[in-house]
């Protein structure tokens, strides 16, 4: 019986006795005048590295030092003086962030998934291995965990095509985003978001969001031989006439460019044309720089698979593009027009090289 009739008798279990209670700074309800989505984190706290959540010394799974030049410029003022300091202005400062508990179980997934599926880590046609493979799940799974979905991956495809779509809207919704090499004008160090990813904008997770649509629509799509997208027959390069891709992405299976065919093999004074390129070539012509004769002859000794080929390797081809040679029909094979089983004899010969 409680003797004090003004103090309402409650019943407490032992383990609600010892439970220690979490301490917030602010409240989080969005309707209180004491609401704040960023408070200072003071007391031993630090804000989560990926959804910047305030964090307690008792739930810190290490620290990560986080450095930056300065913050980007936020007028015209300032991006004048950024253009002397390396595109940022004040100066250089460091961020101490930590993992919470959730980011460090969402991190062992990271490393599990990257176990499980070696090499589906990817951007591009660029692989990643190690801790850069498991730094690039960690993204994607941020990007999920903003939305509140789960990544379902039950395969190598599934993981290859969410880092496609999620890797990079993942990773600028980190909190650790604000503050890496340029910071975001306003990012304060010495704060924390009150809740999980409080620190995003309406704007940023409409982007998320169309993002993770585009990946769900990638994983249920079958791909599909691809024509060029404005009537051209065939790449002009390589003169192949379909390339594999998702109809959702057939924009970037092909390109349209203006090339002079003088420099791919063609009749000097032929005029400059408007025509359309694979993406197999436009992105080895993209890493040269130009369509000219170095991004011809690398093309060719890849399609007759002599490229690590020590004697081909100061080759010079002299190859006619497709585009140069009045074909009408498309090649079955990139470069299907040159002979190239040829080349690789004489190759092999030494005849040439």
């Amino acid at each position: 019986m409680n003797a004090d009739p003004t103090t309402p008798e409650t019943e407490t279990t032992e383990s609600e006795a010892t439970m220690p209670k979490r301490k917030t700074p602010h409240t989080t309800n969005r309707f209180s005048p004491r609401y704040r989505n960023i408070v200072p984190a003071k007391g031993g706290a630090l804000a989560d590295l990926i959804t910047g959540e305030w964090t307690p010394a008792d739930e810190q799974n290490g620290i990560e030092r986080v450095e930056a030049i300065g913050y980007a410029p936020a007028n015209d003022t300032e991006r004048l003086i950024a253009l002397r300091h390396g595109g940022a202005v004040g100066r250089p400062f460091d961020t101490v962030l930590t993992r919470g508990n959730a980011s460090a179980a969402r991190r062992a997934f990271a490393e599990r998934l990257v176990a499980m599926f070696p090499g589906a880590a990817r951007a591009g046609d660029l692989v990643y291995f190690g801790t850069a493979a498991v730094d690039s799940v960690e993204f994607v799974l941020a990007a999920t965990d903003a939305l509140g979905v789960e990544l379902n991956v039950k395969k190598p495809r599934d993981l290859a095509l969410a880092c496609e779509y999620l890797l990079d809207v993942g990773r600028s919704l980190t909190w650790r985003s604000r503050f890496a090499w340029i910071a975001t004008p306003g990012a304060d160090p010495a704060t924390a978001a009150v809740k999980p990813w409080g620190h995003l904008s309406a704007r940023q997770l409409a982007e998320a969001r169309r993002a993770y649509a585009e990946y769900l629509r990638a994983r249920i799509e079958c791909p599909k031989l691809l024509r060029p997208t404005y009537g051209s027959l065939a790449c002009f390069v390589c003169g192949v006439g379909e390339v594999l891709g998702l109809p959702s992405r057939a924009a970037e299976a092909w390109h349209t460019v203006t090339l002079r065919p003088h420099s791919l093999g063609g009749k000097p004074g032929m005029r400059p044309v408007e025509t359309e390129v694979c993406a197999v070539c436009a992105a080895d012509a993209e890493a040269v720089g130009s369509y000219g004769p170095t991004i011809l002859d690398r093309l060719v000794k890849r399609a007759a698979g002599i490229e690590g080929n020590p004697r081909a390797r100061d080759l010079q081809l002299s190859a006619k593009a497709w585009g140069v040679m009045g074909r009408k029909r498309a090649n079955a094979v990139a470069f299907g027009h040159l002979d190239l089983a040829r080349l690789v004899d004489d190759v092999k010969a030494g005849v040439i090289g």
